[in-house]
């Protein structure tokens, strides 16, 4: 895949007269700190005489992300109106953007977390009034003809990918279960929806171009890569950016806030918040899920089960910080004094620093493959693999 479409990358017509030295992002990644294509395969391109370059984005649709080559550009060129994005300079479907390069670098969870510390206030200033204006952009008539006729929290993709994870069979992690009860459930306490909007819906740090002002000048921000842009709830972009960074409670609020133009966030703001935050946890998680099951992004067959793996205990610890929120605000509907369980963030889990019976007991994966023995021991089949597996399948 990389061969083929850097072959595909170095042949564009826009070359014709020039000589070009084209580069594969991931080996520049360190030097120019870029983010790596994970759906797609991204080079560098350089004029050997002027000196100009520019970023190529080689990748065609992808049918179980729900990815269009067709809207991707059409938002590309929407944000580039909108002075947020880069310059569009070529397009070819089904599947080359080129764009010309943004001097700078994208941010990183430190930076970000720094920002929302108040160790850098100029940056997210800069940062919440980019979001903003992204969420201003008008709606390419490629995205709006193509988005959902009823409006949620959830971002779109979710329940697709959803559905493509149970006819997928994936059963790896106790994920598809109980989606139908919590979804409506966390819709509800988020409350009333806001207007929708344009939204990237893939907000990750490494989306986000920073360039440092000189002599004390503001940063300039600019978001690129938008495969999954729709219409939808803005606050969903600052729950991924959170998410992505590993925000903890007060940075997300100050995050909000400052998106929001408020001091301080009300009681359901952040219950709001906390509830958009679950969903898109459970998104990224099934962006995984969709990677192991459909083998159709560009990670490996580990690195997908790590990437589900990873955001899968973000969703736990979102989702049982909802449950104790959406707790503490019925105690308080209520009159009630809230209870211990309704108070305080969740601990973090670093999966990183568990034993290795520590992590698998936090799966459930102990107990699970316990029961599946003992049911096999009972039946005494002729092959006590295979049906060990098919054991754990059907818990």
């Amino acid at each position: 895949m990389k061969k083929a479409s850097l072959e595909r990358a170095q042949g564009l017509s826009i070359w014709t007269g020039r000589t070009m030295s084209i580069t594969h992002v991931n080996d520049v990644t360190e030097d120019l700190g870029l983010g790596e294509g994970r759906t797609n395969q991204n080079f560098i391109a350089k004029d050997s005489a002027s000196g100009e370059r520019f970023f190529i984005r080689v990748g065609s649709d992808l049918p179980a992300y729900g990815v269009s080559r067709v809207k991707e550009q059409a938002a590309a060129r929407a944000v580039e109106a909108a002075g947020i994005g880069a310059r569009v300079i070529h397009t070819e479907l089904p599947d080359v953007l080129v764009c010309a390069f943004i001097d700078g670098r994208s941010l990183t969870e430190v930076e970000v977390k720094a920002a929302c510390d108040g160790k850098d206030a100029a940056l997210l200033a800069s940062l919440s009034a980019t979001i903003r204006r992204l969420h201003a952009t008008p709606i390419p008539a490629e995205i709006a003809s193509a988005a959902p006729t009823e409006q949620t929290w959830a971002p779109p993709d979710l329940k697709r990918w959803l559905a493509y994870a149970r006819e997928g069979g994936f059963r790896r992690l106790p994920l598809v279960e109980g989606a139908d009860e919590l979804l409506p459930a966390v819709e509800a306490a988020a409350g009333p929806l806001s207007p929708a909007a344009f939204c990237h819906f893939d907000l990750l740090p490494s989306n986000v171009v920073c360039a440092r002002g000189e002599g004390g000048a503001a940063p300039t921000v600019h978001i690129v890569d938008f495969e999954y842009c729709n219409v939808g709830q803005p606050l969903m972009d600052l729950a991924i950016l959170a998410m992505g960074c590993g925000l903890s409670p007060t940075q997300e609020r100050t995050l909000v806030s400052s998106y929001l133009q408020l001091d301080a966030l009300s009681a359901q703001q952040a219950l709001t918040f906390q509830c958009v935050k679950v969903l898109a946890t459970l998104r990224e998680t099934l962006w995984g899920v969709v990677a192991e099951v459909s083998g159709s992004s560009a990670l490996s067959p580990e690195a997908a089960c790590k990437y589900t793996d990873e955001n899968y205990a973000k969703f736990i610890q979102a989702k049982a910080e909802f449950e104790r929120a959406a707790a503490a605000a019925a105690a308080a509907a209520a009159g009630q004094p809230a209870t211990e369980l309704a108070r305080g963030p969740v601990e973090v889990v670093d999966l990183k620093a568990l034993s290795d019976r520590a992590y698998l007991d936090h799966f459930g994966v102990q107990k699970a493959l316990s029961l599946a023995v003992a049911t096999v021991a009972k039946e005494r089949p002729a092959n006590p693999l295979l049906a060990i597996a098919a054991a754990i399948r059907g818990q």
